[in-house]
């Protein structure tokens, strides 16, 4: 009865979003002719994945988890004297699975779309866009959209290649990233065509104590914030180079106050990345993308104080699926001395590291579908030396529609012609 009930949920939700859409756009279907010009944006995205932990690990066996993902984008240029003004809101029904916890025991995540089963606000949000490059966004935002945002090891399924495990681990109730957002302002502005800078402030607890709330709003002191700020660069012959730090305002307890028994709360909580993506050329037609990625976090608030991944993409593999890829990402995370005397003393046997490999084949079946096998090695999974390394295999499929209405009116001209005009309600 309650998962009819959330599946009713997530129905009408969406009803409401594409009513929003059909009420709002007066206008007529048409191809834009501008680039970032007015109009309204309508998607739909399921993705259904199965993986199998075939070895190793905690114990065999399968897990399914489903998401589906709602959004409508509304742009206008007449809100505002000389600006540009977006509102996008979304929602999310997400579908158990539980591989990394139940059966595998890894640090790192296997599956990124893996969460409670619920249907939640994802974002919400208006974003004013000034000359110059200048831009301001406050609402419910997700971190990872605009910070330590992957390019290539977008590719992948795991979550350390969508956010660096250094940052995703981080905070009372993790940081502001799928699926649990939180209430947030962005600013973003250039210097030159090729450097943004962009810095940002999110409540420090996203969401609450009960993961399947639908959205959650609870700014405190003892919260506090994440504050976080990224340089990214775009130099000739790269997709981009990145550099980040972040830093919680709120006081933590050690990882290991159980074992040490200090209890004490301390601020401190930070950390920094790099980024470096970039096309590495082709051979006899296959392209090749790659990227590598370097994080530090605190050691003695966190289980991984360093991590290193680095991915490399194949596209354009045969002249009959141009649009097939396969990639292979690693991601390395070493462990904490803090997490270390926390597992020996919870009678665990602490290993310094935990490393996932990736190998991933994406084909797609038309425009808006597409399946993904792939297989992943956990080495030392949950850096335990008593739990066996794992190999998991898994199957993805991929479903996206969307749609884009511009706002255009029509205006007689000499001769009773009749030309578009781009304009906005």
């Amino acid at each position: 009865m309650a998962r009819t009930q959330q599946k009713a949920r997530v129905l009408i939700a969406g009803g409401l979003l594409l009513a929003a859409a059909s009420s709002l756009c007066q206008a007529q279907d048409i191809s834009c002719i501008v680039g970032d010009c007015p109009g309204l944006d309508v998607t739909l995205n399921y993705t259904a994945d199965l993986r199998r932990n075939a070895s190793g690990g905690l114990e065999r066996g399968n897990a399914a988890s489903g998401l589906l993902h709602t959004g409508v984008a509304w742009t206008s240029d007449r809100l505002w004297p000389g600006a540009m003004v977006v509102t996008s809101a979304s929602l999310i029904h997400t579908t158990g699975g539980d591989i990394s916890g139940r059966y595998v025991g890894d640090l790192q995540g296997l599956n990124n779309i893996e969460a409670d089963g619920a249907v939640r606000l994802y974002d919400f949000w208006t974003e004013i866009r000034f000359g110059q490059g200048l831009a301001t966004r406050v609402g419910f935002l997700d971190l990872n959209a605009e910070f330590d945002a992957p390019v290539t090891s977008s590719f992948f399924v795991g979550p350390p290649f969508g956010i660096g495990t250094d940052l995703a681990q981080t905070g009372e109730n993790g940081p502001a990233v799928f699926p649990i957002t939180s209430l947030g302002i962005r600013l973003e502005g250039r210097f030159g065509e090729r450097t943004k800078w962009r810095m940002a402030a999110f409540d420090g607890v996203p969401g609450s104590s009960n993961p399947r709330d639908f959205a959650t709003v609870d700014i405190s002191r003892r919260q506090g914030a994440l504050l976080i700020g990224e340089l990214e660069h775009a130099p000739r012959g790269f997709n981009k180079v990145a550099l980040g730090a972040w830093s919680y305002t709120s006081r933590f307890e050690r990882f290991d106050a159980a074992a040490s028994g200090d209890v004490a709360l301390r601020k401190g909580n930070r950390g920094a990345y790099a980024v470096a993506d970039r096309p590495m050329g082709a051979i006899g037609g296959v392209r090749f993308d790659g990227m590598v990625r370097a994080g530090y976090a605190t050691g003695k608030f966190n289980a991984t104080d360093r991590y290193l991944g680095a991915a490399v993409v194949a596209s354009r593999l045969w002249e009959r699926r141009p649009d097939d890829a396969i990639g292979l990402a690693v991601a390395h995370a070493r462990t904490s001395s803090a997490f270390q005397r926390q597992l020996a003393a919870d009678g665990g046997v602490p290993r310094t590291s935990e490393t996932q490999v990736e190998l991933t084949w994406r084909a797609p079946l038309s425009d808006w579908a597409a399946v993904v096998p792939g297989a992943q090695w956990v080495n030392r999974p949950g850096a335990d030396r008593g739990v066996k390394d794992a190999f998991v295999v898994g199957l993805r499929f991929e479903f996206a529609l969307e749609h884009t209405w511009p706002m255009v009116v029509r205006t007689e001209g000499a001769g009773g012609d009749a030309p578009v005009v781009m304009t906005s309600p």
